[in-house]
């Protein structure tokens, strides 16, 4: 190696090149700092936005995951057979199962369904429409529309059967209505909410 060449190496300014190098990689840290400070701050507005439709999904989850069991206790307790009564239209006939065994199991999964929050639900679809999935809005009223529970006395027939029949078919085609739904209702508000999360995690890159 030169002598000139050793000079020119020991007299280059090494400690300005280390600086200006320190202070570019400062400024990328600060600048990714702020980068993911900015994508926090929209995933907290993001996540404070939908706090009641994933409250509302929530709730569902739970009603789904005791409307299916249930449904599948009615079907296993009893079935029914569809007859048509001329112009009084069609019913529904007990032809298997003890009636007041099935009575009873249906009085009781109504009891259950009403315990647990529809008014949960009811309230955040009032009060924030707006915030929740359009395309969930459908799915939630049925949700609520097959809380309208029919009662024993209602379907009172000459036929006894058919009374306890009817009860049995309104009641677990509510429940089954209640499981799909609500799990219809809550996929969709979930699958919006990672979406929009998503959206800021492709706007701000990589972590």
């Amino acid at each position: 190696m030169s002598n000139a060449f050793c000079r020119q190496w020991l007299n280059f300014q090494w400690e300005t090149v280390l600086a200006g190098y320190a202070g570019f990689s400062g400024a990328a840290i600060a600048l990714y700092g702020i980068a993911m400070q900015i994508r926090q701050d929209n995933k907290n507005q993001i996540t404070g936005q939908m706090h009641f439709p994933l409250k509302a999904a929530e709730t569902m989850r739970q009603m789904a995951g005791i409307a299916a069991p249930l449904h599948e206790k009615l079907r296993n307790l009893g079935t029914c057979e569809r007859v048509e009564l001329g112009p009084s239209g069609v019913f529904y006939k007990l032809t298997m199962g003890h009636r007041e065994t099935v009575a009873r199991a249906c009085t009781e999964a109504i009891k259950t369904m009403h315990s647990h929050r529809a008014e949960t639900v009811r309230s955040i679809r009032d009060k924030h429409t707006e915030s929740i999935p359009h395309e969930a809005l459908a799915h939630i009223d049925k949700v609520l529309g097959a809380f309208k529970f029919d009662n024993l006395t209602k379907h009172d027939r000459r036929d006894p059967s058919i009374q306890y029949g009817m009860y049995l078919h309104h009641t677990a085609r509510r429940l089954e209505m209640i499981d799909t739904e609500a799990t219809k209702a809550a996929d969709i508000i979930e699958r919006a909410y990672l979406q929009m999360l998503d959206t800021v995690q492709t706007k701000t890159g990589p972590d």
